[in-house]
């Protein structure tokens, strides 16, 4: 997480021909970093040796302004003409724990301020990504690490932060030190921007600033996880129907089942009571066995080879009737029934003939 921070140090200031103020101050240190939150709570972060020193962290100090106080927005190339009062002339270097810079200051009012005694120290503001792995450092616990500090601006102001960056004035006792818990530093001196989802923008301290920041960033992140398990629930959803989907069919499919074998089954009875009337024996044999039995009961040279299970089928049926319209003109001839038609000859008898003499046919 990017956020701002700003930190304190020392000067040994002194005045060129021209007025103005130059120095090679100490401008910030390695260690615990002590801020508080806008709860009062205390949040201390560690500047460990091997971020203070980066090679291109010291590099970010080159020809970055210096200010009269710290200005509510980060200092760019659109505001640093109106808000700087000098410069930064070079890299941070290294001093044991610290580190130098050296520094000219060129507004006037600000430099008889500071001889005055009214503004003695320095606040580094920086930006840096917020490591929130705790630990302990030189037996001390923090709860936060600063990677990759970049620095935007040195401020002027009455009190820093660093502990020991403050102007080195010759002839001028130094303002005491303050430990971080002790500070009181005013509002105006450590204002950052915090900027609303509508576009709206408030000074806010760095503390509430982070603190939005971080609630924000939860926020999304909430927002995001909340997406997410929605699709979750929507392909969860969708599986579901087509589950549901894919039961009814079954139902379906078993219930055409059912029906099919109801159906075979009671074609199969059919079948087998239609073939006693020829007294053809239907155990352990197919439908189309039984049905060739039973035209060969018939016609026993009837020619079925190679003959298609339409031709089978038309071929029983006609069997099975014949016999029927025999059977029937036998009874009539007996005088068997209500009802006789004299008109013609037994013209079903002759068709019966006629199928025999073709189911002897080959092809």
């Amino acid at each position: 997480m990017e956020v701002n921070r700003y930190d304190r140090a020392q000067i040994k200031a002194t005045r060129t021909d021209e007025g103005y103020l130059v120095d090679t101050p100490i401008v910030g240190r390695v260690g615990i970093q002590i801020y508080k939150n806008a709860d009062g709570s205390i949040r201390r972060e560690l500047r460990p040796p091997e971020e203070v020193f980066n090679a291109d962290s010291l590099a970010s100090f080159a020809g970055k302004p210096i200010t009269d106080g710290h200005p509510s927005v980060p200092v760019t190339s659109r505001n640093a003409k109106r808000l700087s009062i000098g410069v930064m002339q070079s890299e941070g270097k290294q001093d044991g724990d610290n580190v130098v810079v050296p520094i000219i200051l060129h507004d006037e009012s600000v430099i008889n301020e500071i001889f005055k005694g009214g503004k003695r120290e320095l606040s580094l503001g920086y930006k840096v990504d917020l490591d929130e792995t705790p630990g302990v450092w030189e037996g001390q616990p923090y709860q936060a690490v600063q990677r990759r500090i970049q620095i935007n601006h040195l401020a002027v102001v009455p009190k820093g932060r660093a502990g020991n960056a403050r102007l080195n004035l010759d002839g001028h006792q130094d303002a005491q030190s303050l430990t971080p818990e002790k500070e009181t530093t005013t509002m105006s001196e450590n204002l950052g921007r915090l900027r609303l989802d509508n576009g709206l923008e408030y000074q806010a301290s760095p503390e509430v600033v982070v603190e939005f920041e971080k609630t924000r960033a939860d926020k999304q992140e909430l927002a995001t996880r909340a997406d997410e398990l929605q699709k979750q629930l929507d392909t969860a959803t969708a599986e579901r129907d087509t589950l549901k989907a894919e039961v009814a069919k079954i139902e379906q499919i078993k219930a055409d089942s059912l029906e099919a074998a109801r159906q075979e089954i009671k074609a199969r009875v059919d079948l087998e009571k239609a073939a006693e009337a020829f007294k053809v024996d239907c155990a352990d044999k197919t439908n189309r066995e039984v049905k060739e039995l039973v035209i060969k009961a018939v016609r026993a040279d009837a020619d079925l080879e190679g003959k298609s299970d339409e031709y089978v089928n038309a071929a029983f049926d006609m069997s099975v009737a014949m016999k029927h319209d025999a059977a029937t003109a036998a009874q009539r001839a007996a005088g068997v029934g209500t009802s006789r038609n004299d008109a013609k000859p037994q013209t079903s008898g002759e068709a019966y003939k006629n199928f025999l003499n073709n189911l002897g046919k080959k092809g």
